[in-house]
């Protein structure tokens, strides 16, 4: 089975230790940071701040591009605060220098430096492979199915492969994926592509549309094992399954046997 929202060789966890809230001025601050309500954010800004450091711990390249919507979505739904608290979260900790100023400023990226140094210190050997993320405009032009638009939140990266998957998941499901489970499904679709993902998603609402959630999961990991990455491979995939399931219709044929002695 996929592992949800793990990025190639990186180990899922990183040392929390026991005095880290007592010792972080970070922390603190959050605490006691006012919300959009007026209110101290008091304990959600302290969940904010460590659930944000799991989403980077396995975020491919330690890092969450919140110029592509999704991941700017999924930053509010694992943290379950609003939009406006989590920009507010995000600024304390620029300020603080908890994450990376610069990048959030210029490019609307989470990037926590501090943190990259802090696992190397743990004797994490994966975190010495991680490289600052480069958003040069060279870099940017080597971005494939990916436009960049203006909005009032700033430049907007519209990875436009996952933008049909959410349509198609939308028609075909009733719903757009969220939490984990988008997670898990990005995942996916950033191994299979989105060629792939779309005709796993219309062979699930053909198939088994009373429990598709668990029935495309079931698909994309059985094609991810058997190593389809194309359109083509998935179509035949599909069409080898169709012509197994016919043959299951067929009615069996019970033989007759006729002890009848023929002169």
């Amino acid at each position: 089975m996929i592992q949800r929202g793990r990025p190639k060789k990186c180990p899922p966890f990183f040392p929390h230790f026991a005095n880290a809230s007592r010792d972080s001025n970070t922390i603190e601050v959050l605490e006691n940071e006012n919300g959009v309500d007026g209110k101290p954010l008091g304990n959600n800004g302290y969940a904010f701040w460590f659930k944000l450091l799991e989403m980077l711990r396995v975020s491919e390249g330690m890092y969450i591009d919140c110029r592509i919507p999704a991941n700017w979505k999924r930053v509010q739904s694992r943290t379950r605060l609003s939009e406006e608290d989590v920009t507010i979260c995000i600024n304390v900790l620029c300020t603080m220098g908890a994450i990376n100023a610069d990048y959030w400023n210029d490019y609307n990226v989470i990037w926590c430096d501090k943190f990259l140094e802090h696992l190397q210190d743990a004797g994490c050997k994966d975190a010495n492979n991680i490289q600052p993320p480069d958003f040069s405009p060279h870099a940017q032009e080597q971005e494939k199915g990916k436009t960049v638009e203006e909005s009032a939140f700033g430049p907007v990266v519209i990875d436009e492969g996952w933008q049909r998957i959410e349509q198609v998941f939308a028609e075909q499901i009733g719903e757009l994926p969220m939490g984990v489970y988008m997670d898990t499904l990005m995942e996916y679709y950033g191994r299979l592509g989105a060629d792939v993902i779309e005709i796993a998603i219309k062979t699930t609402n053909e198939n088994q549309p009373a429990n598709p959630r668990t029935y495309l999961m079931r698909i994309l990991e059985k094609w991810m094992n058997k190593g389809i990455t194309t359109a083509v491979q998935a179509q035949a995939e599909v069409t080898e399954f169709k012509k197994r399931s016919k043959q299951n219709e067929k009615p069996k044929v019970t033989e007759i046997i006729d002890n009848t002695k023929w002169v």
